[in-house]
């Protein structure tokens, strides 16, 4: 762990058991941003035939571990499982829906 990071521990929204701990670094907003900024060159000089098959595996890659996904959103937030099946396989079928246009 780096030294401007802290690790946080998490409930379980629904039990309030202990669920984990996860780092916080203040610093990932922005590298994500950085990271974000400098991928959009390479992926917009992709050809869009590339693309559609990196959106479609992706939006595949979701629905395969949609349960994983499931159970991590009702863990961490506590909203209801019906609830979080539907963004998670919202997230999926909006991949692949993109990977169709």
């Amino acid at each position: 762990m780096l030294a401007h990071e802290v690790e946080r521990d998490f409930p379980n929204r629904t039990s309030f058991a202990h669920a984990g701990v996860v780092p916080q670094d203040v610093d990932v907003p922005t590298r994500a941003i950085a990271a974000a900024r400098a991928a959009f060159p390479g992926w917009a000089a992709t050809p869009i035939a590339e693309r559609k098959t990196a959106l479609n595996a992706m939006g595949q890659a979701v629905m395969a571990h949609a349960d994983e996904f499931k159970r991590l959103l009702t863990s961490e937030q506590g909203k209801p499982h019906a609830e979080a099946e539907g963004e998670v396989m919202g997230a999926g079928y909006w991949l692949m829906g993109a990977a169709s246009l």
